[in-house]
């Protein structure tokens, strides 16, 4: 066992510190509730392992309206398209001109 410190009691425990896991935390925790976040993975596994290749615009609200965008404009970059390929060929998607959501 490494060395860790166990809560033995919070009002929320949340499932996972993935993206929606530690949006989750901080959201309840700014508002003043008790929450624990278990993540089964070792603190490198899950600082290290890859990341979301694309957020919605309406993700990018939430989490700058909370605060939570710092890294996220720090070290994120932007992009207006994508391209879906399948069996049947590829499909270019130019959606920088759609708004914001």
């Amino acid at each position: 066992m490494t060395d860790r410190k166990i809560r033995r009691a919070a009002d929320v425990v949340v499932l996972g510190a993935g993206p929606a896991g530690l949006v989750l935390g901080n959201l309840l925790q700014d508002s003043g509730i008790d929450c624990v976040v278990l993540e089964r993975a070792e603190r490198a596994h899950v600082q290290t392992r890859a990341r979301a290749g694309f957020l919605a615009a309406r993700t990018v609200w939430i989490l700058e309206r909370h605060g939570l965008a710092e890294g996220l404009r720090r070290h994120g970059q932007a992009h207006s398209t994508c391209e879906f390929r399948t069996e049947d060929g590829r499909f270019r998607l130019d959606y920088s001109g759609l708004g914001r959501w």
